[in-house]
């Protein structure tokens, strides 16, 4: 038999010798108590030396009521013993109902040890929880920390990257203005495009557009009888000429001249192949008058016409403009909303975020997501500046390529001219 098995007989035959044998009820303060149960006695009747005490009790103390009659056979003639055994049996009594009442107190007593344990573990839980949220928001930190220097770090690069590239460019910039090999502008009317010469070239071919601008405006009769004025334009054009030559050698003189002469022969050749007379003239109306010469007879547009057609075109490119600069203006009102209720969102997410862990850094986050979408908005403005001065070159281009083709047409129309009266 175990001790647990030992404990439990001595409570249930101590429950049964305090009902049966001394008839106990709850009395005093613990009237309204319920009666205790032999799990109850239990907790008194752990041990062997507890077990013995008890084993004896129920063994050899037993109710007024049971040895009333044995007594007072054995003992009717002894007054003074039944007074010492009334006495004894009333402190009997007594010390049961002072045994009865610190069961009942150690059993509440073990109750409320019970729950202050209880109460003392959750304690320590919420403590370890507590503990564990603190650590948690701590390597948050630490690695929202982290992410902005990061952050900071990448910006710098960036910073330091853009330098090198403004830097880069203007030593290659320079490079190439002072580089040996120059473009030269390109000439629509011909095939030639646009081609890479050396500054000996480039040189010369300015002395030799300069000397044709001068015998041009001299055969055009531009100075008239100011002689003044042709003295000092041959004298600048002499010096231009002594320039030249003293700056560079025969040999590139030479050299260019003879490039020069080659591609002014393929531009003759391209100009006289383009010419067709017959074409133009079904095209033109001309009167034969006396002396050989064509009169045209054609009906050019009149220059209010001219003037409404181009009025009508700027206007209708206005128009285009205006709703063009609308749109875009709409589309960067609606983009802006946009902009700022994502940035709300992030900013109330944050503050929920913030407010459950119970932390200081909602300003520092806050801060972090604008500096990220700051950054965001200027590389995409950047983008699109780059975009737009890309368009603005490339209608540069066009109008360039425009005005060659006007001028081009322009002179066709003054050989057309020319051949015709001559």
């Amino acid at each position: 038999m175990t001790a647990s098995n030992t404990d439990a007989d001595i409570a249930t035959q101590l429950h049964a010798w305090a009902v049966k044998e001394m008839h106990f009820r709850p009395q005093g303060a613990f009237l309204s108590s319920k009666m205790p149960s032999p799990d109850d006695l239990k907790g008194i009747c752990r041990g062997t030396q507890q077990a013995d005490l008890w084993r004896y009790v129920i063994t050899h103390v037993h109710s007024v009521q049971t040895v009333k009659k044995p007594y007072a056979v054995q003992y009717k003639s002894d007054k003074k013993y039944m007074e010492e055994h009334q006495a004894l049996m009333e402190q009997r009594a007594q010390l049961v109902g002072e045994v009865t009442t610190v069961l009942s107190e150690v059993q509440q007593l073990e109750h409320e040890i019970h729950r202050v344990s209880k109460d003392v573990q959750k304690a320590e839980r919420e403590y370890q929880q507590e503990t564990e949220s603190l650590r948690d928001l701590g390597r948050k930190t630490c690695l929202l920390n982290v992410y902005r220097a990061k952050c900071r770090e990448n910006t710098a690069q960036c910073n330091a990257y853009s330098d090198q590239i403004d830097e880069k460019t203007t030593t290659y910039s320079k490079r190439i203005m002072d580089a040996a090999l120059h473009l030269r502008p390109d000439d629509p009317s011909t095939s030639l495009g646009t081609l890479l010469e050396t500054s000996a070239e480039k040189q010369v071919r300015e002395t030799c557009e300069m000397i044709g601008k001068f015998l041009q405006e001299t055969l055009q009769g531009t100075f008239g009888r100011d002689k003044s004025a042709f003295k000092m334009s041959k004298d600048q054009l002499w010096d231009l000429v002594k320039d030249t030559l003293s700056g560079l050698d025969i040999r590139q003189v030479v050299g260019s001249l003879v490039h020069m002469s080659r591609e002014g022969v393929h531009t003759l050749r391209e100009h006289t192949l383009k010419i067709n007379i017959s074409q133009d003239a079904k095209k033109l109306r001309f009167k034969y008058e006396k002396g050989g010469i064509l009169r045209d007879i054609s009906t050019p547009p009149t220059k209010l016409q001219s003037v409404q057609q181009l009025l009508e075109e700027c206007q209708m490119k206005h128009v285009m403009r205006f709703v063009e600069t609308e749109k875009h203006r709409n589309e960067a009102h609606t983009n802006i909303q946009a902009l700022e209720a994502t940035r709300t969102k992030i900013i109330a997410a944050l503050k929920r975020y913030f407010s459950s862990i119970q932390h200081g850094n909602l300003g520092l986050a806050v801060s972090l997501v604008q500096a990220k979408l700051d950054l965001t908005a200027d590389t995409t403005a950047k983008e699109c500046y780059r975009q737009e001065a890309e368009s603005l070159k490339e209608k540069v281009a066009e109008g360039h390529t425009d005005r060659q083709t006007l001028l081009t047409i322009h002179r066709k129309i003054q050989d057309f001219t020319d051949l015709a009266v001559g």
